[in-house]
């Protein structure tokens, strides 16, 4: 990029000041080794010799520079898009009367939309401006002649609907997080959802796909519209660019998410499907890396379905794809959680032991999988000590909302545990259905089977 840049400066097509290229290459050679220690009087001095220090001078030759460069980045920009860049030329033979030169263009430009793989949004905007074109060169020719429009029109109405439901997703999605009220989204719906329901336009895998994402997002009728999208999502993820499909992953992902919070645990199967989909195809990874709750609730969703040898493999394989800062603060969280589910309580402590967590809620989670093993164990010395300093650790941390009381809850349950009569029916029983009423209480499974 350096290399272009200094062509770039000197093309006086750009730039016509060769001081500028020479603030460039210093500050090039300058900044590598002291970074941004050098004063701005040592680089004045370096470009313009031994001259007193102007500071209106030095600051307007910044200022050029960095617009220049901005202009350099813009330009890669245009370039790396092929389609745009040809329809810009078409625009430019148009205004200037070139008609055969449009007409090879026009050809041109419609081979390179058809090579791309992708069809997005953005492929019907390029799809729709290439048909207004087309009727204008044929207008042109034949002004007297009535050309069929419904080409144009139906790609337009692919473009803005793929748009405006992406829009719509964005909306509901981000509606259900803050509580927003959007009116927009009812106001929308009503008006346009009955003329896209009335005609082919939900074929179109990129308006399917968003169609049935905004259902599940606003959690309404799932149960049809999640099989639609996760078909679509599954049958045409290669019809978009990488990041999109991982949007529509994680879209499908937090669905599953909020259904089995609801106890359906049969969505830990979708779920499950879904991140080996995503992983295998390395859909979920943004620039190279893996978002911690991406690898936490994976290997959570494979341990939940027994599927301990892919949990297994996602713990070792994808651990250097996790960000440094977080990376073995999950790896040994996940080794533990596995560990303690296939009952090799003493490896469990071991790994939680080896790890510093510095995140607050994996830290409780990670001390949830301790009392667990000393129950399990019937270690209850150590056992009251970890309850009582969990205790301290939660309300020194100032949880607020559901997770504070969802882990006062386990602690309060499993004192209560410890306390009972385990041959005293009626006091089990009657602890039985005090842990059924709490809410929320994310171990109510475990501590129900502790009193079987």
């Amino acid at each position: 990029e350096h290399k272009e840049v200094r062509k770039f400066l000197q093309s006086p097509f750009f730039n016509r000041r060769d001081d500028l290229l020479q603030l460039f290459e210093h500050l090039l050679s300058v900044i590598p080794v002291n970074g941004l220690n050098c004063t701005n009087e040592e680089v004045f001095e370096a470009v313009f010799g031994p001259v007193p220090y102007d500071p209106t001078r030095f600051h307007l030759h910044m200022s050029y520079l960095f617009r220049l460069l901005e202009e350099y980045l813009a330009i890669r920009s245009f370039q790396e898009d092929a389609v745009g860049t040809r329809l810009r030329l078409l625009r430019a033979y148009r205004e200037r009367g070139l008609a055969e030169h449009r007409k090879q263009a026009l050809r041109q430009t419609r081979k390179v939309l058809q090579k791309s793989p992708y069809r997005d949004a953005d492929h019907f905007d390029f799809q729709s401006a290439l048909s207004w074109e087309s009727y204008q060169l044929q207008l042109g020719h034949q002004p007297s002649e009535v050309w069929p429009l419904e080409e144009w029109v139906d790609l337009t109405d692919r473009s803005f609907f793929t748009h405006k439901l992406k829009q719509l997703c964005v909306l509901a999605a981000h509606q259900a997080v803050y509580t927003a009220n959007y009116q927009y989204i009812r106001e929308f719906r009503n008006a346009f959802f009955p003329y896209l329901e009335s005609r082919d336009l939900l074929q179109v895998p990129a308006i399917g796909l968003y169609y049935h994402g905004f259902f599940i997002l606003q959690d309404e009728a799932g149960d049809r519209h999640f099989p639609a999208f996760r078909e679509l999502l599954r049958e045409h993820s290669d019809r978009f660019p990488p990041e999109e499909v991982r949007q529509l992953y994680l879209m499908a992902i937090n669905y599953c998410v909020g259904r089995v919070n609801r106890g359906e645990h049969r969505f830990f199967e979708e779920m499950s499907a879904l991140y080996r989909a995503g992983l295998s195809q390395n859909l979920l990874l943004e620039k190279g890396r893996l978002s911690r709750f991406t690898y936490l609730n994976a290997v959570a969703a494979a341990i939940q379905t027994r599927d301990f040898d892919w949990a297994e493999e996602l713990i070792e394989q994808y651990r250097r794809f996790l960000s440094p800062a977080h990376r073995d603060s999950a790896y040994h969280y996940c080794r533990a959680r596995l560990s303690y589910e296939t009952g090799r309580y003493d490896e469990a402590l071991t790994e939680i032991n080896q790890a510093y967590f510095k995140d607050v809620l994996l830290n409780l989670a990670a001390k949830t999988i301790s009392l667990k093993i000393y129950y399990t164990l019937e270690n209850f010395d150590l056992l009251d000590a970890h309850v009582n300093a969990m205790n301290n650790f939660i309300r020194r941390n100032r949880l607020i909302g559901y997770h504070r009381k969802n882990y006062l809850n386990l602690l309060r349950f499993t004192r209560k545990l410890l306390g009972v009569n385990p041959f005293d029916p009626k006091a089990t029983a009657e602890l039985r259905v005090q842990i059924e009423a709490a809410e929320p209480l994310t171990e109510k499974a475990w501590l129900l089977a502790q009193l079987r």
